[in-house]
């Protein structure tokens, strides 16, 4: 069973911005694909970026969606 959704429940879809939180960072980050199988997107910051699914979300530092 693949899962494209976060902790929240928002679903991972290409196109949405994502905010990182990483305090060393300031940056917007954009999903450009969605890897189902492996539960993992391709973001697209300053470079291209794999991130698993299941680390975006608020209790963790990693990222937020900004629409």
């Amino acid at each position: 069973m693949t899962n494209t959704r976060t902790k929240e429940g928002i679903q991972v879809a290409v196109g949405q911005r994502w905010r990182d939180l990483d305090k060393r960072m300031n940056r917007i980050c954009t999903v450009v694909a969605v890897d189902e199988q492996a539960g993992k997107v391709t973001m697209k910051g300053a470079a291209l970026s794999k991130v698993r699914i299941d680390r975006m979300h608020l209790l963790d530092s990693y990222c937020f969606l900004l629409y």
